[in-house]
């Protein structure tokens, strides 16, 4: 039988030097006792009988101080960390037992967080790992916080890790997860043993910093203060850091913390004790539950608190409901009214949990978060694995739908439209699933000396659309994964950014830069509502099926864009969209400054006007 019991108290370990508090609530257990050891490894313990209130928590309070040591929980016969702890031995073993104010590096608390509107994000997703592991990086730590944190990196003189990202112009970082993950053994370095690798959305300790980027796993104070590191350097250098979360399953299932200590009551079920399986991953956390809420927000908070974090993206958003998410996003404004918040808009397979309470597509309308849009994805480039192309490899008879999506999806052929306004929609072309952008372009029969060009207009378009762009790091240089769609575990030879492709494809990677320098500068690009789309954006009639042309008016004047997606050189009659005789041209392949009488595009261009 499912608990109705509920605590609002202070769960997990409250630490000062006088006393240590801990609390877990596990209502259903007749008794728990607390396991203390003297360090991560000792096998010898103490072990204190913590008491149960009527809200089914338990807890125990020790006088004195008991930093550097660790705990557990036993119910029963087994022992647990404790779910919300923000510290542990290597592996998630134990729960350390430390002083957070001692995990803070010089200047941290009060280091200057750039002002990176939340409604203009241009969003670069990276591993934390694949930023440093190649040894093209030119880090000191390679596959680490502090390699990942290192200023002045470079190959060949050309910027690699966080001055890159700082380089090409990106608001937002996004990282994978980093928080605590199980199928990674934090003991063996990626750099040593490449083998060693994992996306990280099998987590343990939600709140628990993952030890395998740390110098030191078996320090649970160097994890965070490395990570800490990384948030300051970051910030300092102007870029926001996004944190991927996995509330909706966790790795472990009928041997998890949370079944150990509550039965039944973290997961969703089909019956009474079969779990159900809409993560795909054995499980999904059951988010509608009080107690199940409360971690979710708890976390959510305290990660954003302690980490200064801009932003949350939040994997298999449809398994966590809507209600739950609303009230985490209430929560996560009051601490920061700027904080960047998305997800995917579906779930891997069914799920108990009632539709009208899960995000699929549209259940984001007017509530102040925005979804991966699958849309512009697939017309761009065709299916995400396979050899279907899309409107960037040739099929041309897309164009309406791709012109949707630099609208913004603001209905501007009268469908009815699953998005109340553009910043609604997270505009990409691949993320880490699947088939990376270049080898998907392989893959799709486009000729090797047709990819720069094809990669360079699929980032003009995301790039001039409505909506927030999001890269995946090293698509700017023609990054490759050697074909591997599902490189979630694959050894650091597949998943390390090669940054030597970005010396070999250095041109493509300035032109990329300077349309992320356009969209900043021209400010045309991230409209609020889907009404000033319809009144300040409009397309070009009359171009062929492979030149998209479009007019955005502004306070700034008028601007018309037009992409050639072909290798056809084309003339457009400038009647089409003005009368006027006085035409600049201020953007071809990079900038320009001229003005003109004639309208001339070249092969896989994108071509700005002001008039």
């Amino acid at each position: 039988m499912i608990s109705n019991l509920y605590t609002d108290k202070e769960l997990g370990l409250t630490y000062t030097k006088d006393y240590s508090i801990f609390r877990v609530w596990a209502p259903s257990q007749e008794e728990i006792f607390l396991c203390l050891y003297e360090n991560f490894d000792e096998q010898d313990r103490k072990t204190y009988h913590m008491t149960k209130d009527e809200d089914g928590c338990f807890e125990l309070k020790l006088d004195g101080d008991y930093e550097g040591k660790f705990y557990t929980y036993l119910v029963k016969d087994q022992e647990v960390a404790d779910p919300y702890s923000f510290a542990s031995s290597a592996n998630s073993k134990r729960t350390a037992i430390i002083d957070l104010a001692k995990t803070n590096p010089e200047g941290y608390l009060d280091h200057k967080i750039p002002n990176n509107d939340k409604d203009k994000a241009i969003i670069v997703e990276t591993h934390l790992a694949d930023i440093t592991i190649d040894p093209s990086s030119g880090a000191d730590h390679r596959g680490l916080f502090l390699g990942a944190a290192q200023k002045g990196t470079n190959y060949n003189g050309l910027t690699t890790g966080m001055d890159h990202f700082a380089e090409i112009g990106v608001t937002h970082v996004h990282l994978l997860p980093i928080t605590d993950y199980l199928t990674v053994d934090e003991n063996k370095p990626l750099a040593k043993y490449p083998d060693n690798y994992n996306w990280g959305y099998d987590q343990e300790l939600y709140n628990n910093i993952e030890g395998s980027f740390s110098t030191n796993p078996n320090d649970p104070y160097s994890r965070i203060r490395e990570f800490k590191t990384l948030i300051k350097n970051y910030h300092e250098n102007g870029l926001s850091v996004v944190l991927d979360v996995v509330y909706n399953h966790t790795f472990r299932t009928a041997d998890s913390i949370f079944q150990v200590l509550e039965p039944y009551y973290y997961y969703r079920t089909n019956g009474q004790t079969e779990f159900s399986n809409g993560s795909g991953c054995g499980n999904e956390v059951a988010s509608e539950r009080p107690m199940v809420r409360k971690f979710i927000i708890d976390s959510l908070v305290y990660l954003a608190k302690e980490y200064k974090l801009d932003g949350f993206r939040f994997d298999l958003m449809a398994l966590t409901d809507i209600d739950t998410i609303m009230m985490a996003i209430e929560e996560l404004r009051k601490i920061n009214p700027n904080i960047l918040i998305y997800g995917e808009p579906w779930m891997a397979l069914p799920s108990p949990l009632p539709y009208d309470k899960q995000i699929n597509i549209g259940m984001q309308k007017n509530k102040n978060f925005a979804i991966f849009n699958p849309h512009i994805r697939d017309n761009l480039k065709g299916d995400t694995d396979g050899s279907e192309r899309g409107y960037l490899q040739g099929e041309y008879y897309l164009k309406g739908a791709i012109q949707e999506g630099i609208a913004g999806y603001a209905n501007i052929y009268g469908n009815e439209t699953a998005y109340a306004h553009p910043l609604e929609s997270i505009n990409y072309f691949n993320a880490h699933d699947n088939l990376i952008f270049n080898d998907k372009l392989i893959k799709s029969g486009v000729p090797a000396d047709k990819l720069k060009d094809i990669t360079y207009m699929g980032h003009a378009i995301l790039l001039t659309s409505q909506g927030l762009p999001f890269l995946v790091a090293g698509n700017s240089f023609m990054r490759t994964k050697k074909m591997n769609h599902n490189s979630y575990n694959a050894p650091a030879d597949i998943n390390g950014i090669d940054w030597t492709l970005k010396e070999k494809n250095q041109d493509l990677f300035e032109a990329v830069k300077d349309l992320i320098k356009l969209r900043k500068d021209l400010g045309i690009f991230n409209m609020k509502t889907n009404d000033e789309v319809l009144e300040k954006l409009s397309f070009i009639d009359g171009l062929q099926d492979y030149l998209i042309g479009y007019i955005i008016k502004s306070d700034n004047g008028n601007y018309a864009i037009f992409h050639n997606v072909s290798d056809f050189k084309e003339e457009v009659d400038k009647s089409l969209f003005t009368d006027q005789e006085e035409i600049q041209h201020i953007f071809s392949n990079g900038f320009v400054d001229s003005k003109v009488t004639d309208i001339k595009l070249d092969e896989y261009s994108i071509n700005v006007y002001k008039f």
